[in-house]
């Protein structure tokens, strides 16, 4: 990989999918923990819940459904580690609309999960 592709990846917010890039790119060496929780974070299996409250399909998170113009949604589906909950299917429509919703209206605001 170049040096401006690095140069790139050091400038992504930091996230999961950075610090993965970042290790597989030897750029940084994570320590035990993070390897776990990297492990444990790609293990669980993150559903889209956009799609789970239209089509009540399975799409992985990060990609969209055809036709689908709300901000992606996200959940674990499975309790590996610590996982937080709740998982996905554990919740109403009524409760992914609201989630949705609070995506939409307050963009880059994290949604309290414990209080849908």
């Amino acid at each position: 990989m170049s040096e401006a592709q690095k140069k790139a990846v050091k400038k992504m917010v930091p996230s999961a999918y950075r610090s993965m890039l970042m290790s597989r790119l030897n750029m940084t060496k994570p320590n035990k923990a993070q390897e776990d929780n990297l492990r444990i974070w790609k293990a669980q299996k993150w559903l889209n819940l956009n799609a789970l409250k239209d089509k009540k399909i399975e799409i992985p998170c990060g990609k969209k459904y055809l036709g689908q113009t709300e901000p992606t949604v996200c959940r674990p589906s499975k309790v590996v580690g610590k996982t937080p909950l709740p998982l996905a299917h554990q919740l109403s429509n009524r409760q992914i609309a609201h989630a949705i919703k609070i995506k939409i209206m307050k963009a880059g605001k994290r949604i309290n999960w414990k209080e849908l």
